[in-house]
């Protein structure tokens, strides 16, 4: 049996979600079991206003702890070259059948981070 992906402590399990520019799996911390999603974020697929808004949205979750907001676990940059911006691998708590992409799949992605700076000043 091949060994198991891992990105930092986490052990990569299934496919939970994929988009246009991201896969996000379901994960397990390997020392304590813990369960996550892992968002792996291509940023080479990404525009410089995208790019922006990705460095943005980590920058409020290194900074954010609120009840109301899933929080950032670990986040991880690999595969920078001379050719390539690399990829993003954010963690956050797994929250199953949870996330504004559930709850509101009409939203556009402006929408999603305006909403979610509203709740941070809540």
């Amino acid at each position: 049996m091949a060994p198991r992906r891992t990105v930092g402590n986490w052990e990569i399990e299934d496919v939970i979600g994929q988009g246009s520019f991201a896969i996000v799996w379901k994960a397990r911390h390997t020392v304590t079991g813990a369960l996550a999603a892992v968002k792996e974020i291509n940023t080479d697929k990404l525009n410089r206003k995208l790019q922006e808004s990705l460095n943005s949205e980590i920058a409020v979750l290194q900074r954010v702890k609120h009840v109301n907001i899933v929080g950032l676990l670990d986040l991880f940059k690999v595969g920078r070259s001379f050719r390539t911006q690399g990829v993003f691998q954010h963690v956050s708590p797994f929250q199953p059948g949870l996330g504004l992409w559930a709850t509101t799949p009409h939203m556009q992605l402006a929408d999603m981070n305006s909403f979610q700076r509203r709740a941070c000043t809540a």
